[in-house]
C-alpha cells in the first residue's frame, strides 16, 4: 500500500489538493478523511512503520510476539495489495 500511496503522490503537490485528499482517503479506503500534508505525512509514517515491523517478524512459521501473524507475512501482505492493485488500475487508478 505504501507504493500506492508514493505512487499517488510522488514528483507532484497532488496530495495537498482538496481533491488530491479526497481521492487518497477513497482509494485506501480510510475511516477518517486526510484534510491536510501532515495527514499524509502521518499515513506515511505508520505504513513505514507496519512494513518495518512486518519485515522484522517475517518467519517461515506464525507469530505472535508483538501481534499474532502467519507465516511469512511479507508474502501474505503481497497477496492483498496485488490483488488491491489490479482492482485500482481497474478503475482507473495506477
Amino acid at each position: 500500500m505504501l507504493f500506492i500511496l508514493n505512487s499517488l503522490t510522488q514528483g507532484s503537490l497532488f496530495h495537498v489538493t482538496e481533491t488530491g485528499l479526497d481521492t487518497l482517503t477513497t482509494t485506501l479506503r480510510l475511516c477518517d478523511p486526510l484534510t491536510s500534508l501532515d495527514d499524509v505525512t502521518k499515513l506515511k509514517d505508520w505504513l513505514s512503520e507496519t512494513w518495518f515491523n512486518l519485515a522484522m517478524m517475517d518467519y517461515p512459521y506464525p507469530v505472535s510476539f508483538m501481534e499474532p501473524l502467519p507465516a511469512w507475512p511479507i508474502k501474505v501482505m503481497h497477496t492483498f495489495i496485488v490483488i488491491e492493485s489490479k482492482e485500482l488500475s481497474y478503475h482507473g487508478i495506477d
